[in-house]
């Protein structure tokens, strides 16, 4: 087993014991391995003709035109159309953020809480290559954005570290 999960299964316990009744339930003996498996957290949908058809339709109906021709947009969906992964709601969300973001600062370090399926980190890499991020989060939800950046080759192993001490 990768030495990464071992280390962030051991803090699980410590989760454990202060987790909410919404984790309780969500996480409760769940296979954390799956990426595919909504945990109450983001969605990892796979990409297909006619999803991608009605989403495009509806996300132009909803945000209009302008933020898909963004940088972030185009950003998202070449990470995306690698992973064969739906863009969705959330990544949306993501790169009206980024987009919001790029224009106000250049962040030298960057901490996410609570990022669901690796959105934020997936794009925040890419549209901030300099930065130094930290991922905050659950150790199963953890695990879970570490298999998603593993998969698809996002980072190399030896960039991702796990904080063990205060």
């Amino acid at each position: 087993m990768d030495s990464l999960i071992k280390t962030l299964q051991k803090y699980k316990i410590l989760t454990d014991k202060n987790k909410s009744s919404h984790w309780k339930f969500f996480l409760n003996n769940k296979n954390i391995k799956n990426i595919s498996i909504n945990f109450g957290f983001g969605s990892f949908e796979r990409e297909t003709i006619i999803r991608s058809f009605f989403h495009y339709i509806l996300s132009r109906l909803l945000f209009g035109f302008k933020i898909f021709k963004s940088l972030e947009a185009k950003i998202y969906l070449d990470i995306f159309k690698k992973m064969k992964r739906q863009i969705d709601n959330d990544s949306i969300r993501h790169i009206f953020l980024f987009n919001l973001i790029k224009k106000k600062i250049n962040p030298k370090k960057i901490c996410v809480i609570g990022d669901g399926k690796a959105n934020f980190i997936l794009g925040a890499l890419k549209i901030f290559p300099e930065s130094q991020i930290y991922s905050v989060n659950l150790a199963e939800v953890l695990i879970h954005d570490y298999l998603i950046i593993k998969k698809f080759k996002i980072l190399k192993k030896n960039l991702i570290k796990v904080v063990k001490k205060k």
